[in-house]
């Protein structure tokens, strides 16, 4: 009973360092071991290919990209660039562990890496707006799990969230 008690002992204290290297280490840093490193091209709208695992979701405003799967996102009045500070603004608003990691070079595209809550999973967010007919702007948001091969639907929520947390009567 003794060595058991030794051994979970070990075991214990084993965990504990473990967690306490992850937490000095970085969470980026640590998940980038298993995953690699942040892919360095945004994803691409055009294509709008998919993960091949149910771990991704899809959001696009009427007539923004051919994805039978995704949500269909609203159209807003206002410039796609303001479109984009107010969905920078709400993600990091829902969202405290979002960063945005792109290098804000286009005013219509945002990348954001975040991290699930618990674990820390990291997961890459990529939001495209464009311009619509009649001064209307129009948003492409694809967001994935960098791990796993379920999300049990947290991107999709995360996609909900972002679109439900933007201020009222920006949409038509």
């Amino acid at each position: 009973m003794m060595k058991f008690m030794t051994i979970a002992g070990f075991v214990i204290l084993g965990l504990i360092a473990i967690a306490l290297v992850f937490l000095a280490y970085g969470r980026l840093s640590h998940w980038s071991a298993f995953t690699g490193p942040l892919p360095a091209a945004s994803y691409d709208f055009a294509t709008a290919e998919r993960s091949q695992t149910a771990n991704d979701a899809l959001g696009c405003s009427p007539g923004l990209c051919t994805a039978d799967d995704g949500l269909t996102l609203p159209a807003w009045s206002i410039a796609p660039a303001d479109l984009l500070t107010a969905l920078d603004d709400s993600l990091t608003g829902i969202d405290p562990l979002a960063q945005r990691i792109d290098d804000r070079s286009d005013p219509l595209r945002a990348r954001y890496v975040t991290f699930s809550p618990g674990l820390r999973f990291p997961d890459l967010i990529d939001i495209q707006v464009s311009p619509l007919a009649e001064n209307r702007s129009g948003v492409e948001i694809y967001s994935r799990a960098r791990l796993g091969k379920l999300d049990f639907g947290a991107n999709r929520a995360r996609i909900e969230a972002l679109i439900a947390a933007l201020p009222q009567g920006l949409t038509e």
